[in-house]
């Protein structure tokens, strides 16, 4: 994927319209992104949904339909760096997986990847914390989302993590060596 043309270099000046703006379109310039949106409304953006075709994202087939992807940031006044919720959800399934940074588990860090099946937290690791631009964000973790989707093990009554993706040995997939999380 290609990075974004213009670089927001003041964080401290980004809000939640300017960012969700700039992911909308970011979203809508990249293949495989289709019906990019703002939820609930254009009016009121406080997220950005875009459906996805997972073979033109993904590039490679992949087990999949209808996925959606979900992309909210939020800038609380007393954090130094904005939350964040970028989630891959398959509605067929009833699953999703994302990276989460926010103020829950923080005992994970200051970011976690979590899977959901069926409304509830299935498993959730320490993710590496991208200490970066909102955009900058989104495309490193869309550019570990293979790696992501190719190491959760779909065998079980619930979903899990097959291994510790942000650990030292990926043994699900060796497409991309991801972060260690800082602690």
């Amino acid at each position: 994927m290609s990075p974004f043309p213009l670089l927001l270099a003041n964080r401290a000046r980004l809000t939640q319209t300017t960012v969700h703006e700039a992911v909308h379109d970011w979203l809508s310039g990249h293949a495989g992104f289709e019906t990019v949106r703002y939820e609930p409304s254009s009016i009121r953006r406080e997220a950005v949904h875009a459906d996805v075709d997972p073979g033109v994202m993904l590039q490679t087939d992949y087990d999949a339909s209808t996925v959606r992807l979900e992309v909210q940031f939020e800038f609380p006044q007393n954090e130094s760096h904005e939350y964040y919720r970028i989630q891959w959800v398959e509605p067929d399934r009833d699953a999703s997986v994302g990276w989460h940074r926010d103020d829950h588990r923080n005992q994970l860090g200051e970011c976690h990847l979590q899977l959901d099946s069926g409304g509830d937290v299935a498993d959730v690791q320490a993710a590496g914390f991208v200490d970066s631009h909102p955009l900058n964000v989104l495309e490193t973790r869309l550019n570990h989302l293979p790696v992501v989707l190719n190491c959760i093990d779909w065998t079980g009554d619930v979903p899990e993590f097959d291994g510790d993706i942000y650990g030292e040995e990926i043994e699900c997939g060796d497409s991309l060596t991801l972060e260690r999380p800082s602690r």
